[in-house]
């Protein structure tokens, strides 16, 4: 494997690696960091793909232990945008909304964007519809899809195929219940969303938030902060997304306040558009 390197018989390298890491786990302990290390080398990045296409039976492993380590994953998901798949089996796609996540926790946001691309199956509504539906809340594809937290005592949960979501906190319970990222270009948006409190205490709150999630950024273009009406009713705000803020997130949070009744609100019709009247410079 060094002859090949040395020799720039970069093919030769990885089918030598290829041979060896099939040879079972004793390989992998001391074949995987460095093969890792060795995605920072764009001709390896493409001479590598080509094998990722084939779904060597260590694949998985390799990619479980990139997630593990959380380094070398923007180069790991750059290869597999050049081999321009991922593997179908079901188990792959935990994987892969693994490295999703990771890669949106590190804000490399640009190749998360692209990794998503190349996922196999539908996902371009997933990304690109804002509202509470099917495809935008399909958990293969978070952190772009709504990502809901469920928990015992504070949580949420989707209801209706997607269309309604059921938020809950208990006494004392405060927590952030759902997120996502999106890539809303530079204009004045309105959001809305239709809230239905079921049981809800007279300091049980909610907060709506969109921030601007680019790195070295925690600006939030807009928060909604307060306890809810007794009767449903539509909650609307606007926000301005400026240039050089590509990537946003929106949250919800929930507190149950000191009441015994706690939370339980159904959230429903959520939309974000575009102002018409909007003209960012």
């Amino acid at each position: 494997m060094e002859r090949a390197t040395q020799s720039n018989d970069l093919d030769g390298a990885l089918r030598h690696y290829d041979t060896a890491l099939r040879t079972g786990p004793a390989s992998h302990a001391i074949l995987f960091p460095i093969l890792a290390r060795a995605l920072d080398d764009d001709q390896i990045r493409a001479h590598l793909a080509v094998r990722l296409r084939r779904n060597p039976p260590w694949l998985a492993l390799f990619v479980e232990h990139v997630l593990t380590n959380r380094q070398h994953m923007a180069n790991l998901a750059r290869t597999f945008v050049l081999a321009g798949t991922t593997p179908p089996e079901p188990g792959f796609e935990l994987l892969s909304s693994a490295m999703l996540e990771v890669l949106v926790d590190q804000r490399q946001f640009e190749v998360a964007r692209e990794f998503l691309a190349i996922l196999p199956r539908s996902h371009a509504r997933a990304a690109s519809s804002m509202g509470f539906n099917e495809a935008s809340t399909d958990a293969r594809f978070r952190p772009f899809t709504w990502d809901p937290l469920t928990g015992s005592a504070v949580g949420a949960e989707f209801e209706e195929g997607g269309k309604a979501l059921r938020a809950f906190a208990g006494s004392g319970e405060r927590a952030v219940i759902m997120r996502r990222y999106v890539a809303l270009p530079p204009a004045t948006y309105e959001f809305a969303v239709r809230e239905e409190p079921v049981e809800a205490g007279p300091d049980a709150t909610r907060v709506w938030k969109v921030d601007c999630a680019m790195r070295g950024s925690d600006l939030a273009l807009a928060k909604v902060d307060g306890s809810l009406a007794r009767e449903p009713r539509t909650t609307r705000f606007t926000f301005i997304v400026r240039p050089g803020c590509t990537y946003q997130r929106i949250s919800l949070e929930v507190a149950g306040g000191s009441d015994q009744l706690g939370l339980s609100l159904l959230a429903r019709d959520l939309s974000i558009k575009a102002s018409k009247r909007s003209q960012i410079i």
